[in-house]
């Protein structure tokens, strides 16, 4: 995981952020958002929320993708 943990994350996520906690690719990561995940996008940035993601990382949804 890089050395990031749920605490230490921002309350706001970007790609990047998401790709290198879950060590995928910034492309793997922008999928996830866009198909996957509440998220709203800003220009060409994508913004999710840490609420959503722990709720994705805990839904059976992350468990198929074999993300942990």
């Amino acid at each position: 995981m890089n050395g990031l943990t749920l605490d230490n994350l921002p309350e706001i996520l970007t790609a990047a952020d998401i790709s290198q906690y879950l060590g995928v690719s910034y492309n793997y990561a922008l999928l996830i958002i866009k198909f996957k995940l509440t998220h709203i996008k800003l220009g060409n940035s994508y913004r999710v929320t840490k609420a959503h993601f722990i709720e994705f990382l805990d839904s059976s949804e992350s468990q198929e993708l074999k993300l942990r």
